[in-house]
């Protein structure tokens, strides 16, 4: 199993912000440090694949709603990249 570092210049990130980033990861890193190149392809990966879509592959629903999930999301992506969302 790999193991993954996260950047420490990346802002507070929640769990499943940590989920979305490391689910793009996991195929893509080749050093395990993450760092804000991962953090663009996650927000590829989920302008993709939708929210919702995603919230449900990753178990992120909360009753069935992806929306804490995705706002948490696009709250870490805009303090990286202000306006992406």
């Amino acid at each position: 199993m790999k193991t993954f570092t996260f950047d420490p210049t990346l802002p507070e990130m929640t769990e499943a912000v940590k989920t979305i980033i490391l689910d793009t990861s996991a195929a893509t890193i080749g050093n395990g440090e993450i760092s804000t190149f991962e953090v663009l392809e996650a927000v590829r990966n989920f302008n993709q694949e939708g929210p919702y879509c995603m919230g449900k592959r990753l178990k992120l629903l909360k009753d069935n709603s992806a929306e804490d999930m995705a706002i948490e999301f696009m709250t870490f992506v805009n303090k990286i990249y202000p306006y992406t969302f």
